[in-house]
């Protein structure tokens, strides 16, 4: 109570005003993206223009199975069809066709012009180039899954896109005819279109485009199928979580997933089907593995004694995969030498930055009352990453090495996580540009080790030797243009990083 002529004095807590942002805020982030796009495109053009042409078996099997789809005919996984491009197995044992063809139906327009124009080897650089192109947009996807599960933090985006934008064996594989780049790019699309009904609920728009983006991922492999399961558990946990009614919205739930079924089997179960018939199994690998017609019969065998199960339980198979996503550079290296040191020294800058990271964040963060569609989007993810490593352990279960390309739909999750772990430590957009600039390195070593070891080039000339063999004209400076492509890339990379960004996040809002 105050007394008469008594006054009260009202503190007055002067609320941190939001900052505000130039208008030119967000564009340098869509250029941060756009240089990460920049910046694996760069190097993926390098190293389809480097690599000896099916200098791996699989591409020999992936050309010869996009142009026999071509001449209107998908052959058995016993056949050997003749070599059509300069370099190709002769013969080539066709065992990827045990994939549906739709990634080979896109890239034999290339590889057949080439051969109709009079250079085949043309056709193959531009198949390359295209199969490149679809890991682009998975580069800019993962700046949208970044932004899906961690709200307005830009900069983690920009992070994010680098990280894969600069891991080696993703710009390598992706610079050949793989049908990983294509598969990875559909898994990641069906990812988010499953966090986005999650969040948003189950919108016509959002549902449709997640089916289609689920059929198309079954018409390229048949390993989406964890994806695609995952989505329709997302449609009907989203059903449940925003309808008004929780049963009503588990039969609408029910009904989407159903028409998600009826679309894959229609764009893929005819091919899988076909697969049955031929080998007696749906996917055709248990036949690769086991039957000793097939060509690739005991070519891999069991690089764990116990299977699947001891590939899941033995530290080796970890740091293998790990070895394997930097390319290989921890052995001693004739061409490169110093790559042992220089890569160690490497891995541990980034992944001790990460590591302190997230103890940061998790000493820094405030407790958050979550949501139920919050901890959906949360276990669907962890759900996505187990599944993938399933998948690994199945097919070395079957028989097969476990390459790190079959964890390709998981790495932008992993890379969302690198982000966030670096960017939330103090100065972290500082620590930030140094992570992309060390995978930068780790990558330009990687492309510039494996095509000098094939080709017998060092590794200044690789490059114009290679762009020369091609027909490439004036190739020393093609080859500068391509660097600098990559350094522009990184350039708005780091710019972008380092302009403060809005964090207001829309998933996961921090209160007091």
């Amino acid at each position: 109570m105050l007394a008469p002529g008594d006054t009260q004095v009202v503190a007055v807590v002067e609320q941190p005003r939001p900052t505000r942002y130039r208008r030119g805020r967000a564009p340098n982030f869509r250029l941060g993206v756009l240089g990460a796009v920049l910046l694996f495109v760069g190097l993926a053009v390098l190293s389809s223009l480097a690599v000896p042409p099916f200098r791996s078996a699989d591409e020999s099997a992936h050309g010869g199975y996009a142009l026999a789809i071509a001449h209107g005919r998908i052959p058995s996984q016993y056949e050997r069809v003749p070599a059509q491009i300069p370099g190709q197995r002769q013969p080539t044992h066709v065992y990827t066709t045990v994939h549906p063809p739709l990634y080979h139906a896109l890239i034999a327009g290339p590889l057949l012009l080439g051969i109709e124009v009079g250079k085949p080897l043309l056709g193959l650089h531009l198949a390359r180039i295209e199969s490149a192109l679809f890991s682009a947009v998975t580069v800019a996807l993962t700046a949208v899954l970044a932004g899906m599960l961690l709200g307005r933090r830009r900069t983690e985006a920009v992070v994010a896109a680098a990280t894969m934008a600069t891991l080696g064996i993703f710009v390598l594989s992706s610079s050949l005819v793989y049908n990983d780049s294509l598969a990875t790019l559909l898994s990641v699309a069906v990812l988010l279109g499953t966090l986005a009904v999650l969040r948003q609920g189950l919108r016509t728009s959002g549902c449709v485009l997640l089916i289609l983006a689920a059929a198309a991922s079954m018409a390229v492999r048949a390993s989406n199928a964890e994806v695609v399961a995952m989505a329709g558990i997302g449609l009907l946990a989203a059903g449940a979580i925003h309808a008004r009614n929780r049963w009503i919205g588990v039969a609408q739930g029910i009904g989407w997933s159903a028409a998600m079924g009826v679309a894959c089997f229609a764009a893929a179960g005819w091919f899988y089907l076909l697969n049955q018939a031929r080998y007696g199994h749906l996917t055709g690998w248990v036949s690769i593995a086991y039957d000793p017609h097939s060509p690739m019969y005991d070519a891999h065998g069991y690089p764990y004694p116990g299977g699947g199960l001891s590939f899941l339980l033995s530290p080796d198979s970890y740091l293998r995969l790990a070895r394997d996503t930097y390319g290989d550079l921890l052995g001693v290296d004739r061409v490169l030498p110093w790559s042992n040191p220089v890569t160690v020294a490497g891995l541990v800058v980034v992944w001790s930055l990460a590591a302190l990271g997230a103890l940061w964040w998790l000493r820094q963060r405030r407790r958050l009352g979550p949501t139920r569609a919050r901890q959906a989007l949360v276990a669907l993810v962890a759900l996505h990453g187990v599944a993938c490593l399933l998948y690994v352990a199945w097919w070395v279960q079957a028989g097969g090495y476990p390459h790190i390309r079959y964890l390709f739909p998981a790495l932008p999750v992993v890379a969302v996580i690198l982000a966030r772990a670096v960017v939330g430590l103090p100065g972290g957009r500082w620590w930030a540009v140094l992570v992309v600039t060390v995978q930068l390195v780790l990558a330009l070593g990687y492309l510039a080790k494996l095509p000098a070891q094939w080709t017998g080039e060092s590794i200044w000339g690789v490059y114009p030797a290679a762009l020369g063999k091609a027909g490439v004209p004036l190739p020393a400076l093609v080859t500068v243009g391509l660097l600098l492509i990559v350094i522009c890339g990184w350039l708005l990379c780091a710019r972008a990083i380092l302009t403060r960004q809005p964090t207001r996040s829309m998933i996961s809002s921090e209160t007091s």
